[in-house]
């Protein structure tokens, strides 16, 4: 293989490792010594090449400045990380950016359009990204359930979550998992102080309610099986059924009505900021396209020209 074609798949690789990083943020491997190696070596060669020979010597600088920003991520930039708080909570991330998670009612979980916000930088909508120091702040959504609990005699319920990041709050995130006969789905558990009743609340999606095939839920909508247990923490009689999208529904002595959807998560990782990506991508692109257009006009010059 010629330098030249040396340094070509060097500086193609920093820009690959680079952009990586970005493209599919979160990856453990961007924290780990042999991607750190990949790119020092890669960009020695491309260094090296371009000052040997001196040529696409503006190229090389585009391309050292996307590998360093993406090795300097990797080094420093937060290990990545899902971070899920209740209503009203904040944390701050990614270098001491302050974020605030939403209090949502029950139609802005139902529709999934609450939203993470970052103070001095507004709102992350769904899906959306913040880039600060070398990490990327990204808002994921989740399922959950806003959850609104009454008596029989129409009084309503005040529902905390003692194992809950927010003890008072009606939002169910469904932080983990449970088997339930040959399946596993996300559960989260809340509980009805006046009435001394815990709940356990199993989320059910589209596909799953499809396969259960019960006439009271919706086709296409999702749905939580509850399961009602006392202060003893034994199952109540006629405490178990199932909650359909928006519909209240009494099981044993509580009328539960469920608005199921989606509520933001933040997820931190490591990440180079994009703008000094793009910054030398244009500087490589401009030096290849440069020094090009020189040798085509001198194509018979033998010094070695300079850029």
């Amino acid at each position: 293989m010629s330098a030249w074609l040396a340094a070509l798949a060097a500086g193609v690789s920093v820009l690959i490792l680079s952009f990586a990083q970005d493209a599919v943020p979160g990856l453990a491997f961007y924290h780990t010594w042999q991607y750190a190696l990949a790119l020092v070596v890669a960009i020695g060669l491309t260094v090296f090449y371009a000052l040997r020979e001196r040529r696409y010597r503006l190229a090389m600088v585009g391309v050292a400045v996307i590998g360093c920003a993406a090795l300097y991520a990797g080094l420093t930039g937060a290990d990545t990380e899902t971070v899920a708080r209740g209503p009203g909570q904040v944390v701050h991330a990614g270098g001491g950016t302050v974020v605030h998670f939403p209090i949502a009612d029950a139609a802005q979980v139902r529709a999934g359009s609450a939203r993470l916000a970052l103070s001095g930088r507004g709102s992350l909508a769904p899906g959306g990204r913040s880039y600060t120091q070398s990490s990327v702040l990204i808002a994921q959504m989740r399922p959950a359930a806003y959850l609104d609990a009454t008596d029989l005699r129409g009084r309503h319920l005040t529902i905390t979550q003692p194992q809950g990041s927010a003890f008072l709050s009606p939002i169910l995130l469904f932080p983990t998992r449970a088997k339930l006969r040959d399946r596993s789905y996300p559960i989260d558990l809340f509980a009805l102080p006046a009435l001394e009743r815990t709940v356990q609340a199993f989320y059910f999606s589209p596909s799953d309610v499809a396969e259960v095939r019960r006439a009271e839920l919706g086709d296409g909508e999702p749905a939580l099986l509850v399961a009602l247990t006392d202060a003893r923490r034994n199952l109540v009689p006629g405490g178990i059924g199932f909650l359909p999208q928006g519909v209240l529904t009494r099981i044993d002595d509580v009328r539960l009505t469920a608005s199921i959807g989606r509520y933001p998560v933040l997820v931190v990782a490591a990440a180079p900021w994009p703008p000094l990506l793009i910054g030398g991508a244009v500087l490589a692109v401009l030096g290849v396209i440069v020094r090009r257009r020189k040798e085509a006009v001198s194509p018979g010059r033998q010094e070695r020209l300079s850029i």
